[in-house]
């Protein structure tokens, strides 16, 4: 494991959004002794309307810490960036390199980091001028998206390729992203798919089902998420309506467009919860879904929730995204996939009548605890700076 790092996270999400592999990096080499500053969203595209309350949320995080910089635990600060968020104007871009880059830079001088270490999730110009500012020891970019689905993809591809050169380590969620990235790095790119903490989830499986859970009867099918535009509502709605009986269950914010209108009774709209109650929600579901469409998006997408689902015993039923077929591949077609709304219903039916399975899926799950997952990329990324000294 890293020890004794400075680091400085860019990272594609803000502290406070989904839990997810961001969060649980940074935390866990801050509690591993090293120094983290973790620099919230700096945005990839254009804001738009649904933006708006997390825009507003980074404002009051600003106001309310020291120069927008909150500590969350020992050795990890977190920054809420306070820049111009048009990612493609010229203008903009030198203005936000001078206020907010010029902010960083003094920071870093009074908490007496070293030369940092880069770990980018964003391949963006932004952290292009990041790398130009702040001259860092090594860069680590961990290329989880394809921005390029998200974003203007010319801007994009010609930022990722100048950090793909520049970077002395990458690592890819999956097989589509790392093929890409092997176009420009000329070392090993590692696959690395987003683990899950073990301890935590297995130990919370105990706990009693949160009160509102309890409230709605059985069968729950459940979904942890967010309701953002991947997710096939049409789907879960066409679900409802033809098993009245089946309970529904979406844990996660709504923040997709257009994903207001949910009628059906047996849908039921819990929110986000915090990362530390998830478990408890999950154990209580029957069977739990990953219902993406399936889109250029989401043929690189991981399901982070995958193993969070699993590592608790529960039956997984997936529309068939490429990186889903991969892991049942590895793992003997442990996720059950429904590649039509029949199929995809059928296979909620089976499971919520199969009774065995639980202890292999629980084995499966252990493979990816992000403990091991973080010690084997501190071993790359050891080796990597041993090798080249700086940055390329």
């Amino acid at each position: 494991m890293l020890r004794g790092k400075q680091i400085i996270c860019l990272s594609s999400i803000d502290w406070d959004f989904n839990w997810q592999g961001h969060q649980e990096i940074m935390s866990r080499y801050a509690t591993a002794g090293n120094r983290v500053l973790f620099v919230e969203n700096t945005g990839i595209r254009i804001p738009r309307w649904p933006d708006l309350p997390r825009l507003q949320q980074r404002m009051q995080n600003w106001h309310q810490s020291p120069g927008g910089i909150r500590r969350v635990q020992d050795n990890l600060h977190v920054c809420a960036p306070l820049i111009f968020p048009f990612p493609y104007s010229s203008v903009l871009q030198r203005l936000n390199r001078w206020l907010f880059l010029g902010h960083i830079r003094r920071w870093v001088r009074r908490a007496e980091f070293g030369p940092p270490l880069l770990w980018t999730f964003l391949p963006t110009q932004f952290a292009l001028e990041v790398i130009d500012v702040l001259k860092p020891a090594s860069v680590v970019y961990y290329c989880i998206t394809d921005f390029l689905e998200l974003a203007p993809p010319r801007r994009v591809q010609r930022s990722e390729a100048a950090l793909l050169r520049r970077a002395n380590v990458v690592f890819a969620q999956g097989e589509v992203l790392a093929d890409r990235c092997r176009r420009v790095h000329r070392d090993e790119i590692p696959i690395v798919p987003f683990g899950v903490n073990v301890e935590r989830f297995q130990q919370r499986r105990y706990g009693p089902l949160p009160a509102e859970l309890q409230r709605i009867p059985e069968p729950r099918i459940g979904y942890v998420g967010a309701l953002q535009r991947h997710v096939d509502s049409a789907l879960l709605k066409t679900l409802a309506a033809r098993n009245p009986d089946w309970h529904f269950v979406i844990v996660g914010p709504q923040i997709a467009e257009g994903n207001s209108d949910w009628p059906e009774a047996n849908i039921h709209l819990l929110g986000a919860k915090p990362h530390e109650e998830i478990p408890h929600y999950i154990t209580g579901f029957d069977v739990c879904l990953i219902p993406y469409v399936l889109s250029n998006f989401t043929q690189t997408v991981y399901p982070t929730k995958l193993t969070e689902y699993l590592i608790l015993g529960k039956p997984v039923v997936s529309t068939p995204l490429p990186e889903v077929l991969a892991f049942n591949q590895r793992h003997d077609a442990v996720v059950a996939i429904g590649d039509t709304p029949e199929a995809f219903e059928a296979q909620i039916r089976h499971a919520l009548y199969e009774d065995g399975g639980q202890q292999q899926r629980m084995a499966i799950a252990r493979q990816y605890d992000w403990g091991t997952r973080l010690k084997a990329m501190s071993r790359v990324i050891e080796d990597r700076i041993e090798k080249a000294g700086s940055v390329r």
